[in-house]
């Protein structure tokens, strides 16, 4: 994957991202949001020509939002979809319902650094 940052606008920084199976992104970070275009690689026909004589970006989509935006969809949505992971403190595994569960469905972690003070501390990853 190659990334190269363009400053040239002001106001704004465009990456530029070449992504696998031909494809690149061009994210735009302004000063009220983010832009993301995907761009692929098609075959185009010369007029007059059996053979395809070049290969041109065609744009194949646009994602954008301002930042309050990003933020509110990150937390509407991503905290649903993290990966599981082993809570650093007693090692069991668990996923993110709201507050991190462990296979029981129980919350409360009791790795001996919180039954030594006789407390009950919470699963973190």
């Amino acid at each position: 994957m190659n990334v190269t940052t363009d400053h040239s606008q002001e106001g704004e920084t465009r990456f530029h991202i070449d992504i696998d199976n031909d494809r690149s992104m061009v994210v735009i970070v302004t000063i009220e949001g983010i832009i993301m275009d995907v761009f692929g690689r098609a075959e185009h026909m010369a007029e007059g020509s059996e053979l395809p004589t070049a290969t041109e970006d065609d744009h194949l989509g646009t994602a954008g939002m301002m930042f309050d935006e990003w933020a509110e969809w990150v937390e509407d949505t991503s905290r649903w979809n993290l990966p599981d992971t082993d809570c650093r403190h007693c090692g069991q595994r668990i996923h993110l319902q709201g507050v991190y569960v462990d296979g029981t469905g129980g919350d409360v972690c009791c790795a001996d650094k919180f039954t030594e003070n006789n407390e009950n501390g919470s699963h973190q990853p």
